[in-house]
């Protein structure tokens, strides 16, 4: 009797699964450069009041 080969499992990569990654990727890096940008711009603005 002879049986078939062995099947190792297969990985789909789904490219919109990839796409969207990218997206939130992007999104979360936008979102902290703009916190980052309103917090050092409030920042300096309250040293500077006390100069």
């Amino acid at each position: 009797m002879d049986l078939p080969a062995p099947v190792s499992p297969v990985i789909t990569v789904n490219p919109f699964s990839r796409s969207i990654e990218r997206c939130w990727t992007t999104a979360k890096f936008l979102m902290f450069r703009c916190v980052n940008t309103q917090w050092q711009t409030r920042n300096s603005a309250s040293v500077s009041d006390y100069l």
